[in-house]
C-alpha cells in the first residue's frame, strides 16, 4: 500500500501516533473557531475507524475472549482510546504487550500529559467501517522480529462476512465508551462479476440493517446513521476495478460511464421508502465514485431511491496534488462544487 515505506513494529505506530494527534489538532481548531459557524452552532467532527471485529473462537473459553479483546483494543481502542477514554491515552493492554518487547527498541510513542488532555473528547461520534469479523483465539507470544500483528499475541481465522458481529461491535462500542454516538461509514459485500441479480448483496443487506436495528431497539446503542457501500462499482485501491461493490453497475466500457441498478439498490430503496427504523431515523447513502463527472446522473439516481442524506469524501491527494493549499486542481474544485449544488438542488443533505 502507498507509500511503500517498510518498517516492521516501528513505522505502523508513528503513523497511528501522528494521525491522532493531526485528528486532535484539527478538532481542537473546528471547535475553537469554526463551530460558531455551521447553522444553529451544532457542526460535528468525527473520526472513521475500520475494524474486522474480532470475536473469540470459543465463546466459553476466557482465553479466546481476553485474545478476542486484545484484538479489538488493538485494531478500535488504538485511536478509539485516546479520544474517548478520559486518560486520553492507548489501552493499557496495548502498551503492556509493545513495552514487553521494548528490549528490541522504543516502537510505541507516548503522548505528553498536555496532548493526552487535548486527546479527550476530541471528536463528536464515532464511525465504524466494518465488513467482517475474525473468530480469535490466543497465540504464542513471539519476542524475535516484532510487528504490530504479533504484538496482539493472537491468532485468527479468515475474515468472514458476519452480521452477527456487527451488532457485538456496537455493544462493544457502548459498553466500552459510555454510549458514543455511532455512524456506520461503511458496510458492504464484493463480488467479481457485477452481476445485476446481487442476490447475496441484498441477503448481507438486510442481515446486517437486523442487527443494527437490534442494537438500537434491545440495547439502546446510539447509532445515528448507516452508510451503503458503495453506490457505484468503483475503484479500490487493493483490487482496482475488479472487486465490485456497488448498488449500481457501472459500464466501464461506455464513455457516458452508463448506469444500471443492481437488485440490492431496489431492496434498499424499499427499506427506506418504509421506514424500517425508529420514526425520524436517517438513512444515509454514501460511496466513492472514480469518474470526475456525472454529478447530475448520480444525484437523479440518489433522488430517485428516495435518500435524504448523501455522504462523500474529499480526496486530497486530487485536490492539491502537489501536497500543500499553493495550487489547488481547478478541475477537482469544479467537480466537488458541482455536486454540492446538485444536492443541495434536490434537497439532498
Amino acid at each position: 500500500m502507498a507509500p511503500g515505506r517498510w518498517g516492521p513494529g516501528t513505522n505502523v505506530y508513528i503513523a497511528g501516533h501522528n494521525l491522532i494527534k493531526a485528528h486532535t489538532a484539527a478538532y481542537r481548531l473546528y471547535n475553537e473557531t469554526y463551530r460558531v459557524q455551521s447553522p444553529g452552532g451544532k457542526g460535528q467532527v468525527g473520526i472513521s475507524l475500520r475494524t474486522d471485529f474480532n470475536l473469540p473462537k470459543d465463546k466459553s473459553n476466557r482465553n479466546d475472549e481476553e485474545a478476542a479483546e486484545r484484538g479489538r483494543q488493538f485494531q478500535v481502542g488504538w485511536f478509539a482510546s485516546p479520544l474517548l477514554a478520559e486518560t486520553g491515552d492507548y489501552p493499557q493492554v496495548m502498551k503492556t504487550n509493545v513495552n514487553l518487547r521494548r528490549s528490541y527498541q522504543d516502537r510505541l510513542p507516548e503522548f505528553s500529559e498536555d496532548e493526552k488532555t487535548a486527546n479527550f473528547g476530541a471528536t463528536d461520534f464515532l464511525g465504524l467501517n466494518y465488513y467482517t469479523s475474525k473468530l480469535t483465539s490466543p497465540s504464542k507470544p513471539h519476542f524475535d522480529h516484532p510487528s504490530y500483528e504479533r504484538d496482539m499475541d493472537i491468532q485468527v481465522e479468515q475474515p468472514r462476512a458476519d452480521p452477527r458481529g456487527l451488532g457485538e461491535a456496537l455493544r462493544w462500542i457502548k459498553t466500552t465508551y459510555d454510549n458514543v454516538p455511532v455512524y456506520i461509514t461503511e458496510n458492504g459485500v464484493v463480488d467479481e462479476n457485477g452481476t445485476l441479480e446481487d442476490v447475496h448483496r441484498v441477503t448481507f443487506f438486510r442481515q446486517h440493517l437486523n442487527q443494527v436495528l437490534k442494537a438500537i431497539k434491545q440495547d439502546h446503542c446510539d447509532v445515528r446513521g448507516f452508510v451503503a457501500s458503495s453506490l457505484l462499482d468503483s475503484f479500490t485501491g487493493v483490487a482496482g476495478y475488479s472487486h465490485k461493490f456497488g448498488l449500481f453497475h457501472v459500464d466501464f466500457s461506455d464513455k457516458a460511464r452508463s448506469r444500471s441498478p443492481k437488485a440490492s439498490a431496489l431492496a434498499l430503496t424499499n427499506v427506506i421508502r418504509d421506514n424500517g427504523f425508529r420514526r425520524g431515523y436517517r438513512f444515509v447513502w454514501g460511496g466513492a465514485c472514480g469518474s470526475d463527472d456525472g454529478n447530475s446522473v448520480d444525484v437523479n439516481i440518489l433522488k430517485k431511491l428516495g435518500v435524504s442524506h448523501y455522504s462523500f469524501y474529499f480526496s486530497w491527494s486530487r485536490l492539491m496534488p502537489k501536497g500543500n493549499d499553493a495550487e489547488f486542481e481547478e478541475k477537482q474544485v469544479k467537480y466537488y462544487n458541482n455536486l454540492i449544488n446538485e444536492l443541495r438542488a434536490h434537497n439532498i443533505e
